[in-house]
């Protein structure tokens, strides 16, 4: 279903609700596909730990937390120079 098609299924029922009468205006969809990476998965809460014991074996007192939080700052920086200069992922 492409997005015009959403949209028009949205503007249809938007006064019926998410009820049964939407379901037949959705039954051509084939496949339903999310970003899971920060919504779903939490990857700061399952790192962390493992990042923090880390650090400790090499001595280290930085916080995991903080860490991390660099960690993803540089690589949406990365991310970020990689679109512009049309790079693609590495």
């Amino acid at each position: 279903m492409g997005s015009t098609q959403v949209s028009k299924c949205k503007m249809q029922n938007s006064k019926i609700g998410w009820g049964e009468a939407d379901m037949t205006s959705i039954k051509s969809v084939k496949a339903l596909t999310f970003d899971l990476f920060g919504m779903i998965l939490d990857l700061a809460g399952s790192l962390t730990p493992f990042i923090g014991r880390f650090l400790k074996t090499k001595g280290s007192a930085v916080d995991p937390g903080r860490f991390w939080e660099q960690w993803r700052y540089r690589q949406r920086i990365e991310q970020y120079q990689d679109n512009i200069m049309m790079l693609g992922p590495r």
